[in-house]
């Protein structure tokens, strides 16, 4: 039997660091889309632009 898995309390809220690198992101995609287009945009390429890890870029 599988029961469905209930969170207790409240979800957490995004943390400082997380909102940040969301926002550089997002940030630092838009620049690159606009200076390239989107089918030159890679995860690789923008997590290497934004100064940050390439798993940052999937989790965000």
């Amino acid at each position: 039997m599988n029961l469905p898995v209930v969170p207790f309390g409240k979800p957490r809220g995004e943390r400082a660091d997380a909102l940040r690198n969301r926002e550089r992101l997002l940030r630092t995609a838009r620049e690159m889309i606009d200076e390239q287009g989107t089918q030159k945009v890679t995860m690789d390429a923008l997590a290497d632009r934004a100064g940050l890890g390439k798993g940052t870029v999937f989790r965000r």
